[in-house]
């Protein structure tokens, strides 16, 4: 994930995938902040997570989780 090395969709395309680059669960664009930020199903689980934890703010990109939470 912080090596930008996933197998996500966007990646992909730059070495040569002939694949579409949309999420399948929502239809934006693929990519690594996509995936544990910014989709429907990301969300819900950070949502969650913020709940169960009782916190004040969760992460909307893997730059905003690395430098408010690790």
């Amino acid at each position: 994930m912080f090596n930008n090395e996933l197998q996500v969709a966007l990646s992909l395309t730059r070495r040569g995938w002939k694949g579409g680059v949309k999420c399948c669960l929502c239809g934006d664009i693929e990519s690594v902040d996509h995936i544990f930020f910014q989709c429907i199903l990301a969300h819900f689980v950070w949502n969650v997570i913020k709940e169960v934890f009782h916190l004040d703010k969760i992460p909307r990109s893997l730059k905003e989780f690395t430098e408010l939470w690790l």
